[in-house]
C-alpha cells in the first residue's frame, strides 16, 4: 500500500505524530488562531506550485476554497479507530481500541465546535463514505472522481 511520510526539518516524524501525546493535543493547538493563520499561509504557498493534493480539516473551505476538486471523505468513528488501532499495532504503538475511539470522538467534537475554521463539508465537495471500502477501493474511487472532474472541466473550456 501507499504510505504517507511526514518530515520536519529533514527528519522523518511520521510515527511520532501518531502517538497518544500528539493525538491528545492536536485539536487543542488547531484551535489557536495564530497557528491556523500561519499554517494557512504555508499551505497556500505550497499550493502555488499547482497540481497538489492536500488533506486536512479545512483545506476545501478555508485554505483552498477555489480548488478544482474537493472531496469530503467520511468514515465511521468506529472504523477510523479500528484502522488507527491496526496501524498502531504494525508500528508497535501500544494504545487500546477504546482509547483511540475516545480520542477520535473528542477530536471530532473539538474540531466541529471550534470557533476558528471549524470542520465542515464545503458546499461543492463530493462526499465519499469509505467506511466499507478497502484502501485500494477508496483510492480507485478518488481517482475516478478526479478524472471525471478533469474531463468535465476540459469539455467546458
Amino acid at each position: 500500500t501507499l504510505g504517507q511520510k511526514v518530515f520536519l526539518n529533514g527528519l522523518d516524524v511520521t510515527d511520532k505524530i501518531r502517538t497518544k501525546d500528539v493525538d491528545d493535543k492536536v485539536a487543542e493547538f488547531a484551535a489557536v488562531g495564530e497557528i491556523r493563520e500561519k499554517l494557512k499561509e504555508l499551505e497556500q504557498e505550497m499550493g502555488k506550485m499547482g497540481n497538489i493534493v492536500m488533506e486536512g480539516r479545512d483545506i476545501g473551505t478555508t485554505i483552498f476554497p477555489n480548488a478544482d476538486v474537493k472531496l469530503y471523505i467520511e468514515v465511521s468513528e468506529e472504523e477510523r479507530a479500528r484502522r488507527r488501532y491496526n496501524q498502531n499495532l504494525e508500528k508497535g504503538i501500544n494504545m487500546s481500541y477504546e482509547e483511540i475511539l475516545a480520542n477520535i470522538k473528542k477530536r471530532h467534537k473539538l474540531e466541529t465546535e471550534r470557533e476558528i475554521s471549524p470542520l465542515r463539508k464545503a458546499e461543492d465537495a463530493i462526499e465519499i463514505d469509505t467506511t466499507n471500502m478497502t484502501f485500494e477501493e477508496s483510492i480507485k474511487r478518488i481517482i475516478t472522481i478526479i478524472n471525471d472532474v478533469k474531463i468535465g472541466k476540459n469539455l467546458k473550456n
